[in-house]
């Protein structure tokens, strides 16, 4: 039976395009969805494979030519029922392709490791809380047999965010004036100290609010790790807050007392 294979649709406002190649000649046996021209069209370089399986009789384009869609390229001798005609070897031919096509898209999927596959199914990514958590922004170790200062000046204001290491008082001993920095960041809640006011080690600053994540994990991680307690211990030991500036503190002149006569 003698068929025309026509021209498709090529997509939306694409009613044409210009046979770069053709790809078939009379007498070729070609197969359902293989290729048999390239289309350029004002969008796209494309291949029109061939809807049916037979035996090219007539190319009725060729290089150069400007086609419609719906015009005929080529007559072939076929059979319409097309996928139905195939012979028993064919179908088992198929299969196998089907097969192999099926196993490279396995392939192309990313391992899973061994704890995935005994645990597939059942993992789920940690759900993960926000909630604000209250902490005390203290006046830090000064020095050596400094226990207390006044404070000179209150850098931040309830409401305000700060930085960690961003100075929050300036504070003054009897050897310096210094600069007080937070230990965190946060939105600051509330203020205890005030210009003029005497703070000792240990005295509340501020509150800040802080952002605190809840993450539900598994058991397995929810275990410490060796490692990870060694470097709490780290931190432990490092003073929890530095001084960002420092001005010698001068005694006024004293001037002379008058001799007694």
């Amino acid at each position: 039976m003698l068929l025309e294979i026509k021209l498709p649709e090529l997509g939306e406002n694409v009613d044409s395009g210009t046979v770069v190649k053709v790809f078939v000649s009379e007498g070729d046996e070609i197969q359902k969805e293989q290729g048999i021209l390239e289309l350029e069209t004002d969008k796209a370089v494309l291949e029109v494979p061939s809807d049916v399986r037979g035996v090219v009789q007539e190319v009725l384009v060729k290089e150069g030519d400007q086609i419609n869609v719906g015009q005929t390229i080529l007559v072939l001798e076929g059979d319409a029922r097309g996928e139905e005609s195939r012979t028993p070897s064919e179908e088992r031919t198929k299969a196998l392709e089907e097969k192999e096509r099926e196993e490279a898209r396995y392939e192309d999927q990313p391992r899973k490791s061994k704890m995935e596959e005994k645990v597939s199914g059942r993992i789920e990514e940690p759900q993960t809380k926000n909630r604000e958590m209250i902490i005390d922004i203290k006046l830090p170790e000064l020095g050596e047999n400094i226990d207390s200062g006044t404070v000179i000046k209150v850098l931040v204001s309830v409401g305000e965010a700060v930085q960690p290491n961003q100075g929050l008082v300036e504070l003054e001993t009897d050897k310096a004036v210094l600069e007080v920095p937070s230990e965190a960041g946060g939105i600051v809640k509330e203020i205890f100290v005030e210009e003029g006011g005497e703070l000792r080690v240990g005295g509340r600053i501020l509150t800040l609010g802080v952002e605190a994540k809840e993450v539900e994990e598994s058991p397995e991680k929810k275990a410490t790790k060796p490692e990870v307690r060694a470097e709490v211990e780290k931190l432990k030991e490092k003073p929890s807050v530095g001084f960002l500036e420092t001005k010698e503190k001068r005694s006024p002149a004293r001037e002379p007392k008058e001799q007694r006569k």
